[in-house]
């Protein structure tokens, strides 16, 4: 109904009012308020209606769309009343409400009480592990004939030590526990009185062995398993317990050995030619803080930071003389040294606003330019590789853009922003044109920072720093063997610390053509 007709109806209404007697009243001064009342309201709302519609079709930037806070609803997410997460109470009596209906309390506890309770519960149960240990080995020192101190032959056993070493034992085709017992003495001398045993530089310093640390390792690295879930895993398939304790004290074991294998790639990484580095927030028990990725065709290393600064980019970065391979942080642009921008980043940038200006013509033909440009690169990419000796012919497009690009005067802001975009980044985003082996993007170092991501899922947040670190020393391996196309398991098994060195041994190249046809190619 238009809003003359609602005028007319309710002046209509108003005239079919009836006095006290039963006779129509016709108040000229009551029936002209409320009809201009009412004739007042519907303009004001033609007003709002017609200026919220202008707003939402007429094209105009992001800057200014954000300040008029203007918001689709079919962008808006649904708002589940309901989450699979643990809810805070702002009644501490709702706690312990909310704790009574999980179902494990309401079957282990409501129905162990009434008398119908079924004897054998379809409850998980784990496997038992007994306390009388088989050994699979025992391993007992050769007993010691003189005191070390003054060289006595007349010494005498006190005591009797032992040490019991749980381990697993991988063959081609399987994995099995392994028990070692150690057994050895300790003595006294009867001339100078001086006690000692005779452990040697082969007796255990761990109770855990070096496969049962690699298992650890890789479930949690690799396949990205709780703590718990290794515990339950070993103890249905070993009858070993591993509370969450002795496995965090194994990852903590495992990080410190290959913590110098990460200084040392890290070292090669800054000493190289090309260099990827992106950066992404993770959560440190509800704070946020940066880890940082490092890498190359062949190498990969995670650093973590308490803020995004990147003052210590400059002290890492500060004798490297290759090529830089970032996005578009500001943080990057004061180490001295040249860069290559990632131009997928800009590209995407382009894509989004364009799909904000529909109607933008001057950014499309600006979006359409660059996108022309960028694929005549690409193509002699795809056919030759990223060597300079064919690149360098698309120095003059590149300088017939930018020439055009300047000479442009652009009315719409989105567009003129990008203008000015393209001159700062002049002499970075064609970088790669120049140089052997520079990638005109930053996958590398993205794809890097997705493993990483699932990782920081799986964590949840809840890991501390130490514990953090020992996750990021443990990835950079995982990621390495990966670009060198070997299995992380068996470089853990290995005792080798070197990737590479483990990559070019004859050993394992065989294994590493099996992994590299199941799909899994080097970076």
């Amino acid at each position: 109904m238009g809003l003359s007709g609602r005028i007319i109806l309710v002046r209509d209404w108003i005239a079919s009012f009836k006095d006290a007697t039963g006779k129509k009243t016709r108040n000229a001064l009551i029936r002209n308020k409320l009809v201009t009342y009412n004739a007042e309201d519907c303009l004001a709302l033609q007003l709002v209606a017609d200026e919220a519609t202008a707003r939402l079709c007429e094209s105009r930037d992001s800057s200014a769309q954000s300040a008029d806070k203007i918001v689709k609803t079919d962008s808006l997410k649904r708002d589940l009343p309901y989450h699979l997460e643990r809810i805070t109470f702002v009644v501490p009596t709702f706690e312990q409400i909310n704790k009574t209906a999980y179902w494990d309390y309401q079957r282990v506890k409501i129905q162990a009480r009434s008398t119908k309770f079924p004897k054998c519960s379809s409850e998980y149960k784990r496997r038992k592990v007994s306390k009388s240990r088989q050994f699979n080995k025992t391993i007992e020192f050769p007993s010691l004939t003189s005191c070390p101190t003054c060289a006595c032959s007349q010494i005498f056993k006190t005591a009797k030590i032992k040490k019991t070493v749980r381990d697993l034992k991988f063959a081609r085709a399987g994995v099995k526990r392994w028990i070692v017992n150690y057994v050895g003495h300790r003595y006294r001398c009867s001339v100078c009185g001086t006690r000692f045993s005779d452990r040697s530089p082969k007796w255990p310093q761990h109770s855990e062995g070096a496969g049962l640390l690699a298992y650890v390792v890789y479930q949690l690295v690799e396949l990205r398993i709780s703590h718990r879930a290794v515990d339950r895993s070993l103890t249905d398939l070993f009858g070993m317990r591993l509370p969450r304790t002795v496995v965090n004290r194994l990852k903590s074991r495992a990080a410190k050995i290959y913590s110098e294998t990460c200084e040392a790639m890290l070292v090669k990484l800054v000493g190289g030619n090309v260099l990827h580095v992106d950066e992404t927030p993770i959560s440190l028990e509800g704070l946020q803080e940066y880890a940082w990725v490092f890498c190359s065709a062949n190498r990969i290393v995670f650093r973590r930071t308490e803020t995004r600064e990147g003052h210590f980019l400059k002290e890492l970065l500060q004798d490297y003389k290759g090529v830089l391979v970032s996005d578009f942080y500001p943080a990057y642009d004061s180490i001295q040294c040249p860069q290559q921008k990632c131009l997928v980043h800009l590209m995407r940038d382009l894509n989004n606003d364009l799909l904000k200006e529909a109607f933008n013509d001057e950014l499309k033909a600006l979006a359409q330019e660059f996108g022309d440009l960028l694929k005549q690169i690409v193509e002699t990419i795809d056919r030759f590789g990223l060597r300079a000796r064919y690149l360098r012919k698309h120095r003059q497009d590149v300088a017939r853009f930018f020439r055009r690009l300047s000479n442009k005067v652009y009315r719409t802001e989105t567009a003129a922003k990008y203008q000015r975009r393209f001159e700062k980044n002049r002499e970075t985003l064609f970088t790669f044109l120049e140089h052997d082996g520079v990638s005109w993007n930053n996958n590398a170092a993205e794809h890097a920072i997705k493993a990483l991501a699932i990782l920081r899922r799986a964590i949840g947040g809840k890991s501390k720093e130490g514990g953090t670190d020992d996750y990021l020393i443990l990835l950079s391996i995982c990621e390495t063997c990966k670009c060198y196309g070997v299995r992380f398991l068996d470089f853990l098994c290995s005792g080798e610390k070197d990737v590479h060195a483990f990559a070019e041994n004859p050993r394992w190249r065989r294994r590493r053509s099996w992994v590299l046809g199941q799909g899994r190619k080097p970076v």
